[in-house]
């Protein structure tokens, strides 16, 4: 109410409209503060985006790079400090000249993430955050950096690898807290999880995501996987080695199977028809991932 009625004072849009030094709209401003209401009714009454800044969303954060040379992972930071940060930052809202570098930052990573550089990119997040730690897009890619350094620790360190992780999973905890009813910051959750092993709190968080978007063929692919993978590892798991041993023994001699025809591959990998945007899909929580008896 209180930006409308500026809007609606003289001069209120042509002030709104303009730039600052850096080429940034009021718009730009509220989208990376993460004040998305301000940011729509902003959009509402024409007010145009940087053309720089027309992404509007982390896209080069959606598919993290695996190729990623040695690093030393970054600090940790407590949860207790990151959430008294936002915390501050929420009371004294970053200034425009700090949101506007947040901005730079992050194009920058974005650019840097694209190209394969997770650590450089790591770096200009963390600094983006840290300028304006209230904006949920800057925490969503570095978590989506973290995701993707750690992504090749496995057999480098894994004591560095699970810092990156527990870092990552900060991120996306604090991406739901900055909006919950975003269904990224639930999937970076549930990537993080699935990261770390968790995989029936991973898929309960890409359930999350698919509630919030029906429609999206990522989340679901994201959920199907995810089950799929913690049942396989269940398996593993209850595996003795004389069940391992009777499973070979009992299967030397057998011929191989054919493959499933076309037609009937195609019908199990069918998927039901998205429900209308918004709407929870007519389907059952997440399937448990222990294997049927």
């Amino acid at each position: 109410a209180a930006l409308a009625a500026i809007l609606d004072a003289p001069g209120g849009l042509d002030a709104a409209r303009a730039t600052d030094a850096d080429g940034c709209t009021a718009r730009d401003l509220a989208r990376l503060s993460g004040h998305d209401d301000c940011a729509r009714l902003l959009a509402d009454r024409g007010v145009p985006l940087r053309a720089a800044a027309a992404d509007d969303d982390d896209s080069a954060g959606e598919e993290a790079a695996t190729t990623v040379g040695p690093e030393a992972a970054a600090p940790a930071e407590s949860t207790t400090t990151t959430t008294t940060t936002r915390s501050a930052a929420k009371k004294n809202p970053p200034t425009a000249a700090a949101v506007a570098e947040a901005l730079q930052r992050k194009e920058r990573g974005n650019r840097l993430l694209a190209a394969g550089d997770a650590r450089g990119a790591l770096g200009e997040y963390d600094a983006a955050v840290a300028l304006d730690p209230t904006s949920k897009v800057l925490v969503s890619n570095r978590c989506a950096a973290r995701l993707a350094v750690a992504s090749d620790q496995d057999d480098d360190d894994p004591t560095r690898r699970r810092t990156l992780l527990d870092a990552a999973l900060r991120d996306a905890d604090a991406c739901v807290e900055l909006d919950a009813a975003w269904p990224k910051a639930h999937f970076r959750r549930g990537s993080v999880l699935e990261a770390l092993g968790r995989h029936e709190d991973a898929a309960t968080a890409f359930w999350d995501a698919l509630r919030l978007d029906p429609a999206n063929a990522q989340l679901k692919k994201a959920l199907k996987d995810c089950v799929d993978r913690g049942r396989a590892a269940h398996r593993a798991a209850q595996a003795t080695p004389a069940d391992a041993h009777h499973v070979s023994s009992s299967t030397e001699g057998t011929p191989p199977q054919p493959p499933p025809s076309p037609r009937t591959a195609a019908a199990a990998a069918e998927e039901p028809s998205s429900t209308s945007r918004g709407t929870p899909p007519p389907t059952p929580p997440p399937p448990a991932l222990q294997s049927s008896p």
